[in-house]
């Protein structure tokens, strides 16, 4: 039979491991791409986000062209890859 669980939770509710990951880098630099904008800052604002236009027919169509090739890896030789 099994001995009790030891409990991985630290007293706030992370474990230690989830404690120590560092934040992703996009999140500080929209946090201060946001503190110079409330400092009256004109800030494009490229770290996140959706883009709010429409993606140019030519990337379109090389997507579909990558895509049909079986292009689709993040990167060649990935394991999943269809053209590896």
């Amino acid at each position: 039979m099994l001995g009790p669980r030891k409990s991985i939770y630290r007293p706030g509710g992370f474990s230690q491991r989830m404690a120590e990951i560092e934040p992703f880098r996009v999140v500080e630099v929209l946090a201060r791409a946001t503190q110079l904008a409330a400092g009256g800052a004109d800030i494009v604002h490229m770290a996140a986000g959706e883009p709010d236009f429409v993606t140019a027919a030519p990337i379109v169509e090389a997507g579909q062209a990558a895509l049909a090739r079986g292009a689709d890896a993040l990167f060649p030789g990935c394991r999943h890859s269809t053209t590896a």
